[in-house]
């Protein structure tokens, strides 16, 4: 499989999510539980108000073309309010 291919599916996502304890990732110096990367622009151009408003609701950050969480609950809710 070529790098082509592995990048192909991950940008016909709306976000991709990572599970950071696993991965080492770290945001801001935290080592944050969860962490999801927005991957499709223009999707979440369009809707950043609702995305600050969902996470201020939720406990979460969104930083830049990421949005950290601080639990598997919330990154539950996530997936399944923005799937």
């Amino acid at each position: 499989m070529s790098i082509a291919d592995i990048f192909a599916n991950w940008k016909e996502q709306k976000f991709v999510a990572v599970n950071s304890r696993e991965s080492g990732l770290v945001i801001d110096s935290v080592a944050w539980p969860h962490v999801v990367v927005l991957a499709d622009v223009g999707y979440w151009h369009e809707r950043m108000d609702q995305l600050q408003k969902w996470c201020d609701q939720n406990g979460c950050e969104q930083k830049g073309m990421t949005v950290v969480l601080p639990t598997d609950q919330a990154l539950s809710l996530f997936c399944l309010r923005w799937s």
